[in-house]
């Protein structure tokens, strides 16, 4: 545990408000309230926390490593830029549900060069189980360099 504030008040009780981070990275944080002493304040929080650890998981849904998308790319030095999430999306469940989430991605094409890692393409729309929406930006992977004077005037004649 690296949080923890406990408390004791006659009307409501032994509490504790305390915060685990998990081995995987995961963090649980626990709030009770209403026990009626410090053991049992210590055992009800020893097995929540138990609980939570071996119960629940994350599953990362998104991750900014791994490209969902290639874009197509108007007169530049590649036909095509890889396309990434902006952001991680990551989601707890129990450890016995299959999470099932679906994304759609959104961009406008082609996509003008030059163009800068890190800028924005579009959007990835994600439908969580629990029927929740999460937006995030798609953002370029790579940088890609707009052609010359003179292949941009080949490009602009063959159509490529």
């Amino acid at each position: 545990a690296d949080g923890l504030k406990t408390g004791h008040t006659q009307k409501s009780g032994y509490g504790l408000t305390a915060s685990v981070k998990a081995k995987d990275g995961r963090r649980l944080i626990m709030v009770i309230n209403g026990l009626k002493s410090m053991n049992e304040r210590a055992e009800e929080a020893r097995k929540m926390m138990s609980w939570g650890l071996a119960n629940f998981q994350n599953s990362n849904l998104l991750n900014t490593d791994k490209p969902v998308a290639e874009v197509e790319v108007w007169l530049g030095k590649n036909k095509t830029v890889k396309a990434v999430p902006g952001k991680d999306l990551i989601q707890t469940h129990p450890i016995a549900d299959d999470i099932q989430a679906s994304s759609v991605v959104r961009y406008q094409q082609p996509v003008l060069a030059p163009i800068q890692k890190g800028q924005k393409l579009g959007t990835i729309t994600t439908l969580l189980p629990d029927k929740t929406l999460v937006e995030t930006d798609l953002i370029a992977a790579e940088n890609v360099e707009k052609l010359g004077f003179f292949a941009k005037i080949k490009a602009l004649l063959t159509g490529g």
